[in-house]
């Protein structure tokens, strides 16, 4: 099922930098395009990845119609990538702890909600340029004091960006990380 961008998807879209000019894109996770289209707009060079085949096609429909280039591959990750590198990755990850059944897999970010987080952030400096970073969505419900040390453990700094109420119990946040070091 295609993630229809909501009010996490408004809230990444307005901490994009107002420039990717000169930059390689990867957006991981492209559900309806809506990132990835806004990021090619701002002229950069767009690739998006969605494990969903219904995503990819979205996104690629969201490209067409906004007549920007989007490359839109499926796979697990960073599967379809090889040893490509980009200046930014950017995902609105699935971070909400798994509902028994049939799980949404634009939602399901892992039995807590932060696994789904931690395999990014596992492979990202792989395919970060030198001055690379990734900008992360997160909530409250994904356990932000774990999602703290996915991010130090994987040797990443960061800076909030944006945040956000979302009713009564739920809090938005938008992170930008960059490896240790630069």
């Amino acid at each position: 099922m295609v993630y229809e961008p909501q009010e996490d998807s408004f809230l990444l879209r307005r901490c994009l930098p107002s420039s990717f000019k000169g930059k390689k894109v990867l957006e991981m996770g492209c559900g309806s395009g809506i990132i990835s289209v806004e990021a090619a707009r701002r002229g950069g060079e767009v690739v998006a990845v969605d494990i969903d085949p219904e995503a990819v096609l979205a996104t690629r429909k969201a490209a067409l119609d906004a007549r920007v280039t989007v490359v839109a591959c499926e796979g697990d990750l960073y599967e379809p990538l090889n040893d490509e590198s980009f200046d930014y990755i950017i995902c609105n990850p699935p971070y909400l702890p798994s509902e028994p059944g049939d799980p949404d897999l634009s939602l399901d970010g892992g039995k807590e909600g932060w696994e789904f987080i931690d395999r990014l952030l596992a492979g990202a400096k792989e395919h970060l340029t030198l001055d690379g970073r990734v900008l992360l969505v997160f909530s409250s419900h994904t356990l932000p004091d774990r999602v703290a040390d996915i991010i130090k453990r994987n040797r990443f700094s960061s800076k909030l960006l944006g945040k956000r109420e979302v009713g009564f119990f739920e809090e938005l946040f938008v992170v930008e990380l960059v490896p240790d070091g630069c």
